[in-house]
């Protein structure tokens, strides 16, 4: 689809690479959005659900993490993950605790995975720590259970599992 839209616009060429991983972010967010909405709607849990969506979603950004197989699995998983997070009702020691397991798993681990699968240059990589280690650590002032389990959940995925297989795009 990349190489079709820099065939309209030739100007273009040279950005071949952002072009198709735009397009894939987008194949995968909008279906992830809509669905996630619908479900939302119908449980009475939007606002939460797109709460535990934004929360992720912007951690998984700065932080990187493990990739699915596929777009089908990622907008499944991500959907449900969602729908789980949405009902995350925990007290608020438990609340910190999970945030501090975050900061701390963060700081070991991010970015992790995240070449070639992010618009960041690589020469910004060193700060992507520091960023998602401020973005987990908004939590202890907004003190969010659906914050805390999403950050939880997606710092869970910046390990490195022994025999895994990373997938490159």
């Amino acid at each position: 689809m990349a190489e079709r839209i820099v065939a309209v616009v030739p100007e273009y060429s040279d950005r071949v690479g952002r072009i198709r991983h735009t397009l894939a972010f987008l194949l995968n967010v909008i279906p992830i959005i809509l669905i996630t909405t619908v479900i939302g709607l119908v449980t009475g849990r939007l606002s939460e659900m797109w709460i535990a969506l934004a929360a992720f979603g912007l951690l998984r950004q700065t932080s990187g993490g493990i990739h699915l197989g596929s777009s089908e699995m990622c907008i499944i998983v991500t959907t449900v993950g969602a729908t789980l997070l949405s009902f995350s009702d925990f007290s608020l020691p438990v609340v910190h605790t999970m945030t501090a397991i975050s900061v701390l798993i963060v700081l070991v681990f991010a970015p992790s995975r995240i070449e070639g699968r992010t618009l960041f240059p690589k020469r910004y990589f060193r700060y992507l720590r520091v960023i998602s280690t401020g973005i987990v650590s908004i939590n202890f002032i907004v003190q969010s259970p659906i914050i805390a389990a999403a950050f939880l959940a997606q710092s869970i995925m910046l390990f490195h599992l022994k025999g895994g297989k990373v997938r490159h795009a």
